[in-house]
């Protein structure tokens, strides 16, 4: 088995792309005893991280080691960890967690190497379930490579990755090691705002208890993956919907979760125009899909505290689950979203139209006002083309919001008192994406 030789010996280059999602970075424990870390996994043929779309390798002996991501994000097996896949495709890998930083696994497949990363920092004497590796899983892990080669794996957080990079992107990444240098750049984008959206709604503390709890989350997600029947579709809403209650959990209100969504889809898009259209429709796709979600959350939450009757609240959950259905359902073409947005737009607008209430009505003059030709909603949205020059880019929400509620003031001034404070939060949450 000239493959078998070969891993054992090479320095495996950074376009090996893999996604471990139980190892870690950084590892600091100490092998007494003999003790090491246990990691395991199977390897799949497919690009899903669906086992049952994804089939496991039905043939024994494909030799799976562990690799360390050197400096410059190549991959150096570490001797010693060798091993074969059972007859299922399954494997358990034993490895020091203290011999390096950043270990990974790697392995054949019917398609060439493959690999993983794991998503919690790698101990001795414990144990450590491995998403399948087959494409995907690879490609997660190139862009985790050059993230490492970058120095940003402070910055850059292992969920961020696997939230991002799907099956459809891939063969994208797996093909060029520019695609990955592309996402590191995205994700690092990514971060650097996050970090300066918590500075501005709560705090860097409050961001790391959230990045812990969202560890995991990604924790549960690599296990749900690996266990016989589980549902790729239902491990990812499962993780998503934790990620965002782990940022709510942290200090945001429901609708400071859903700004930050928007920030980062915007970031992500803003960061990817160089990308080939499959990519730049996979990461669209991705991050509109927990975006819908948080504006779902969002806005049915300000509905309940608001004056809305019972019939405009449910038209308003309707509203979302179609919202959702649709976003998940679309290719992530810039059209088949910004058409999905639009629609819920007009759906919440239109809820608030029949409520009658004094609240509904100042919703639908508001929105009325910062629509029309040179409205604050023109503003906001000319700002958003230009987020990464901006020297506070949490400023573009301040400003918008500010404008938003200075309208609800007015309105409210002529039409009757409301809560200023809510129906301006409905009214931002209904526009920024739409």
């Amino acid at each position: 088995m000239l493959l078998s030789r070969k891993i054992r010996s090479i320095v495996l280059p950074v376009l090996i792309g893999f996604t471990l999602f139980s190892c870690s970075d950084n590892s600091t424990g100490v092998n007494s005893n003999d003790q090491k870390a246990t990691l395991n996994g199977s390897v799949a043929d497919g690009t899903s991280q669906n086992k049952q779309l994804a089939e496991k390798s039905n043939h024994a002996g494909r030799l799976v080691s562990a690799a360390r991501i050197t400096s410059n994000g190549s991959l150096e097996v570490i001797e010693g960890t060798e091993t074969e896949t059972d007859a299922s495709g399954d494997f358990t890998v034993e490895v020091d967690a203290s011999a390096a930083n950043h270990i990974v696994v790697v392995a054949e497949s019917a398609v060439g190497e493959t690999s993983a990363f794991v998503a919690t920092e790698l101990e001795n004497d414990n144990s450590y379930t491995v998403k399948p590796l087959n494409a995907e899983s690879k490609a997660e892990t190139s862009v985790y490579s050059e993230v490492v080669a970058r120095g940003n794996t402070d910055l850059i957080h292992k969920a961020d990755i696997a939230l991002l990079v799907t099956s459809e992107a891939a063969s994208e990444i797996n093909s060029s090691s520019s695609y990955a240098a592309q996402f590191a750049s995205a994700l690092a984008n990514n971060a650097e705002v996050r970090s300066e959206f918590f500075n501005e709604y709560s705090s860097s503390s409050d961001l790391e208890n959230a990045l812990q709890a969202i560890t995991e989350a990604h924790i549960q997600y690599d296990q749900s993956l690996e266990t016989s029947g589980g549902s790729s579709n239902n491990a990812s809403n499962t993780f998503i919907n934790a990620t965002l209650q782990a940022y709510a959990d942290a200090g945001l209100q429901t609708s400071d979760v859903a700004k930050l969504m928007h920030l980062q889809a915007e970031i992500i898009q803003n960061s990817m125009e160089s990308s080939s259209i499959e990519i730049k429709n996979s990461t669209r796709l991705s991050a509109s899909v927990m975006a819908s979600i948080a504006l779902d959350n969002a806005i049915k939450a300000e509905a309940e505290s608001s004056s809305a009757s019972d019939a405009t609240v449910d038209a308003i959950v309707d509203a979302g689950t179609k919202l959702k259905t649709s976003i998940a359902t679309s290719s992530g073409a810039s059209s088949e979203i910004s058409a999905a947005f639009n629609t819920y737009h007009q759906e919440i607008r239109t809820a608030f139209e029949n409520d009658g209430s004094t609240e509904g009505t100042v919703v639908v003059a508001v929105d009325s006002e910062i629509n029309a030709t040179g409205g604050a909603k023109f503003e906001f949205e000319n700002s958003l083309s230009s987020l990464l020059q901006l020297n506070s880019i949490t400023s573009v929400y301040t400003d918008f919001s500010a404008q938003v509620q200075s309208s609800v003031q007015t309105q409210s001034e002529l039409l009757g008192e409301v809560d200023t404070d809510v129906v301006t939060d409905i009214v931002v949450l209904m526009n920024i994406f739409a």
